[in-house]
C-alpha cells in the first residue's frame, strides 16, 4: 500500500496536477457530431439497437427501466442506433462530456468524464462495451474474469502509449489531467495514479528500471 500511495505522488508531481487549478480550455462554438457504436463485451459483435444521449461531465444518473437516466441535468443530445451506429452532437465548448448507453439485455454503460475536443472523431472508447445482464447474473464466475480481462487490456494499452513515446505520453496524461481538475479536483489526483500504471506495463521488455 505504502509503495502504491509512492507512485500516485510520484505520478502527481510528474504530472503537476497541484498546478492545474488555472488552466483554461480554449473555447468553440461550433457543435460537434460525434459518431460512436455499441458492442457485446464478451463476444465484440456491434449491437444494432439501443440508445445513448450525452449529458455535463460527472451528471448524476438513475435507473430508468433496462436503462439510466441523467438527473437535474438535462441532456446536450440523445440518439437511438441506426445501422449500428449513434451520433450525438456536443457543442465544443464542452472539454468534457458523461454518456449513458443502453441496449436490451446488457447492463447500462456510464462514462462520467469523456473528451470532446476533436470534430468528427468517433466517441472513444470506439466501440463501446456493454456487458451482458446474463453475464453479471450468472455468478459463476465468467463475469470476474471478463472485469480482469478489461483491466489487464487497459493496463496494456495504456503501456503501449507509453513506450512509443513517454514524452508525449506524459504531456498527454497531463493534458487529460487539466481537463478532470477544471471539475473535478480529486479525480484528478486519482487519476494522476494511472501514469505509474502506463510507465510499469511499458517499461517490461526495455531492461529499464520500472517508475
Amino acid at each position: 500500500m505504502r509503495a502504491w500511495i509512492g507512485l500516485v505522488s510520484v505520478s502527481l508531481a510528474c504530472l503537476g496536477v497541484g498546478a492545474l487549478a488555472g488552466y483554461a480550455f480554449a473555447q468553440n462554438s461550433e457543435r460537434f457530431g460525434r459518431l460512436g457504436k455499441l458492442a457485446d463485451a464478451v463476444e465484440g459483435d456491434f449491437l444494432e439497437s439501443g440508445s445513448a444521449m450525452a449529458a455535463p461531465p460527472h451528471a448524476t444518473t438513475m435507473r430508468e427501466g433496462e436503462c439510466e437516466a441523467f438527473v437535474g441535468a438535462e441532456p446536450f443530445d440523445r440518439d437511438e442506433i441506426v445501422d449500428g451506429s449513434f451520433i450525438l452532437n456536443i457543442d465544443g465548448e464542452q472539454a468534457l462530456f458523461s454518456l449513458v448507453a443502453c441496449s436490451a439485455g446488457y447492463m447500462p454503460s456510464y462514462y462520467p468524464y469523456l473528451s470532446n475536443e476533436v470534430h468528427g472523431e468517433a466517441i472513444k472508447p470506439f466501440p463501446i462495451p456493454m456487458i451482458p445482464r446474463d453475464l453479471v447474473m450468472a455468478a459463476d464466475g465468467r463475469w470476474e474474469e471478463q472485469a480482469a480481462n478489461a483491466m489487464l487490456a487497459l493496463a496494456n494499452t495504456a503501456g503501449v502509449y507509453y513506450r512509443t513515446d513517454p514524452r508525449q505520453f506524459e504531456a498527454a496524461m497531463s493534458l487529460a489531467g487539466r481537463k478532470l481538475q477544471s471539475v473535478d479536483p480529486e479525480v484528478a489526483k486519482a487519476f494522476a495514479g494511472l501514469y505509474g500504471v502506463a510507465a510499469a506495463f511499458g517499461r517490461i521488455g526495455l531492461g529499464e528500471a520500472c517508475c
